[in-house]
């Protein structure tokens, strides 16, 4: 087929880029191999030439079907993003937001395997979505290129003719290392411009190419942010969230007093009649107590494996949470006021998962969720009190008189050492000196009864040397001395307690207990399916209070000893009834430490659990104080004191956290792809604004290139300066020109002359 342009007569093979000069040029000289000239070539036919048309304004050009199609986009844009930052909930499934699930149901898990498969099938038709969204913006993205190019070349005609073609390859991430050419290139004709040969590069030409890589970037990353966007994800969300309540101080230093918590009369509590709580709560003290003894003897069968035994407050069950410090092991103690208000909450799931149209939502108010939600978790932050306590054998009566109202009691600990405490009026601390005794009678042989003497004191001393054996230590000196920093089980407040059977042996077994404030949250899974028991999990705050040196001892509480006669349900020098398992046990343990040799390690460690179990028992009782934060100023007033002293200040929220789908901007890649998809939106909008002439396919740019007009001067082949194009709207035509040349020149030409570079 014949070409639509008569063929260009040339005489010796082209060995490099051609360029244009006018016919009319004068020739250099013939037997100079710069320049070859050849006879001129007839304008291109009609067919080949810009046929203007009426240019078209305001509506109608908007109007454009291309321009529309472009502008539709921002609809699933805008919808994706309103969606994402509303962070809106469907539920349990994909395809039914009002699905329910019926935690009881014994068909609960084939029921969600089926939300399953739904689940799978709506976010493969999702993904089809964010694609047809990411094919959808590559046209408007290189539509906006287009016609940036376009609005540039109407500004100015030093605009070099292979930018016309960038839409076209700018999604192809190798296309920046071209744009770092052109760049260069740029940057040495404003080099050459400076020497005055020449005009400077236009600015914005740089600003166009970082442009065109910023969009280069953001097109390439539209398919992973629509995709992000569009598909929702399985969350943790937290719901009936409550911030009222401010912790106000625990009452450890005070006796006991609040009936509600033994559920005791007042008056009672009042005249010390402890012997009231043994009604709810001693079958409490005797199921840990046996739990520890079994767990210990069925250790050594099953390879020291320890199940810790497990307590019930209310409607829930709890035990102890146990970590690892450098000062021993720290037994958090669940508290029992928390856990009953916990209980309210749990029964808030109850009631709303079995009757959901019954139950007023004042209280709290997104409980609809849990029959939405495929996991539930109940949380509310309380008080905890860690617990550090040891126990070992005291061969020997170690009380020295230092004067008629001052004694020094130590216990051995094994053979090296000693711990110290002073006991008497005479000291300056005995105002906050305390003591009980009561017993535990044998119910085989009245002659064993087992005698406990709790005594509590402000601070205690460890002696390393042998002076405690026959008192020759300088006591004075001893206590007078600082504490190292934060040796809270050293030298703070503490429980000693001394078991003996005076009518038995004079081997005694010592325990000191030093107990922690802490805050703990309080964790709960619902489902009476997967928690039958209702098991409360503690997630301590704080675990490694000796860590802390900041705290200096301020954390460690003073504990009344008539806390532990409450827990044991028994008067001041009273005895505890004979007939209770956990009287006979801890019987049963002490003899066999103080009286065989067959297995010590085990003795120990039966008599230190049982020792510990109820001295978590008497931990769990303490009560606490609350205050209501009901305005904004108290809100930041409590935060305040919170961050000022974290160790003795906190908030007590609950709340609840479910696992629903949901859209949402909570992680970084969802943040990521918001910021895109924005860019995307802006980018839509700027291409409407450059709406100048629909986008010309690429045979239609490159032969418009070619109908140019000559320079006017020749071009030597030395210094070719490329040639500049400039769009006219007006006209709808492109314009070339010589930048050494003011005028640009109109693209209707009749003739052209090439040279070439030898």
């Amino acid at each position: 087929m014949a070409s639509a342009l008569p063929p260009l007569v040339t005489s010796t093979p082209l060995q490099s880029q051609d360029t244009i000069a006018p016919a009319d040029a004068i020739p250099p000289d013939p037997l100079s191999p710069q320049t070859h000239a050849y006879p001129v070539q007839p304008s291109p036919p009609p067919e080949l030439q810009t046929d203007p048309q009426p240019a078209r304004r305001g509506l109608r050009r908007f109007l454009d079907y291309r321009n529309v199609i472009g502008f539709l986009w921002l609809g699933p844009a805008l919808a994706l993003l309103i969606l994402n930052f509303k962070g809106y909930i469907i539920g349990a499934g994909l395809d039914c937001p009002g699905c329910q699930i019926n935690p009881y149901s014994s068909d609960r898990v084939r029921f969600m395997q089926s939300l399953d498969r739904t689940n799978r099938n709506v976010l493969g038709a999702l993904q089809f979505v964010a694609k047809a969204l990411e094919v959808w913006f590559m046209y408007v993205a290189g539509s906006f290129v287009y016609r940036s190019v376009l609005f540039l070349s109407a500004k100015d005609r030093r605009l070099p003719i292979s930018l016309l073609l960038v839409y076209a390859e700018f999604m192809d991430l190798l296309f920046l290392k071209d744009l770092a050419m052109k760049a260069r290139e740029l940057a040495a004709d404003r080099k050459h411009a400076a020497a005055g040969l020449t005009k400077p590069v236009y600015p914005v030409l740089f600003l166009f190419m970082i442009l065109v890589a910023a969009l280069s970037i953001v097109a390439n990353l539209m398919g992973v942010a629509t995709a992000t966007l569009a598909l929702p994800s399985l969350q943790f969300i937290d719901i009936n969230m409550d911030q009222s309540l401010a912790f106000r101080g625990i009452a450890a230093s005070a006796p006991p007093r609040d009936g509600d918590t033994f559920l005791c009369e007042e008056n009672l509590l009042a005249d010390r009649r402890y012997s009231c709580t043994e009604q709810v709560y001693s079958a409490s003290m005797d199921e840990l107590i046996e739990s520890a003894v079994s767990t210990t003897w069925q250790a050594e069968r099953n390879g020291r494996f320890f199940l810790p035994p497990v307590s019930r407050e209310d409607g829930l069950s709890f035990s102890l949470n146990v970590t690892d410090d450098d000062d021993g092991d720290v037994w958090w103690v669940p508290n029992r006021q928390v856990l009953q208000a916990f209980t309210v909450d749990a029964f808030n799931y109850y009631d709303v998962t079995s009757d959901p149209d019954g139950q007023d939502y004042t209280v709290y108010p997104d409980s609809r969720r849990f029959n939405q939600a495929l996991q539930t978790q109940l949380q509310r932050r309380g008080p905890a009190l860690g617990m550090v306590s040891e126990c070992d054998l005291d061969p020997g009566t170690y009380t020295y008189d230092i004067s008629e109202d001052r004694q020094i009691r130590c216990y051995p600990w094994s053979t090296a050492q000693a711990r110290c405490i002073r006991w008497g009026s005479g000291w300056e601390e005995s105002d906050m000196t305390s003591s009980v005794e009561f017993a535990m009678p044998n119910n085989t042989d009245s002659e064993f009864d087992l005698t406990v003497n709790v005594y509590s004191t402000p601070m205690a001393r460890w002696v390393l040397s042998d002076c405690w054996q026959d008192n020759s230590c300088l006591w004075d000196e001893i206590f007078d001395e600082p504490a190292r920093a934060n040796e809270f089980n050293i030298s703070g407040p503490q429980l000693t307690y001394v078991y003996s059977m005076p009518e038995h042996t004079d081997t005694r077994v010592w325990c000191y207990n030093v107990a922690h404030l802490g805050y703990a949250d309080y964790t709960m899974d619902p489902n009476p399916i997967t928690n039958f028991l209702g098991l409360v999990q503690l997630r301590v705050l704080n675990p490694h209070p000796s860590e802390h040196v900041e705290s200096n001892n301020r954390a460690v509480m003073t504990i009344n000893p008539d806390w532990v006669l409450a827990a044991w349900s028994v008067d001041p020098s009273g005895e505890v009834d004979p007939t209770r398992g956990s009287v006979a046990r801890f019987s049963e343990v002490f003899l066999q430490l103080v009286d065989t040799e067959d297995n010590p390690e085990r003795d120990t460690l039966m008599f230190r659990l049982a020792h510990r179990w109820a001295s978590a028992q008497v931990l769990s009782f303490i009560n606490y104080e609350t205050a209501t934060l009901s305005t904004a100023q108290e809100q930041r007033e409590q935060a305040q004191s919170v961050k000022d002293d974290p160790l003795l200040q906190s908030t007590l929220p609950s709340w609840a956290t479910v696992q629903v789908w949901k859209f949402g901007i909570e992680s970084r890649t969802s943040i990521l792809g918001t910021v895109i998809m924005i860019t995307g939106v802006v980018i839509v909008l700027l291409t409407t604004i450059l709406w100048v002439e629909p986008p010309k396919s690429p045979t239609g740019l490159f032969v418009s290139a070619l109908v140019h007009p000559p320079p006017k001067v020749p071009i030597a082949a030395e210094h070719g300066v490329p040639i500049r194009a400039e769009y006219n709207s007006a006209a709808k035509k492109f314009r070339y020109s010589d930048p050494r040349s003011q005028a640009p020149q109109m693209s209707t030409v009749s003739q052209y002359v090439v040279h070439s570079k030898p």
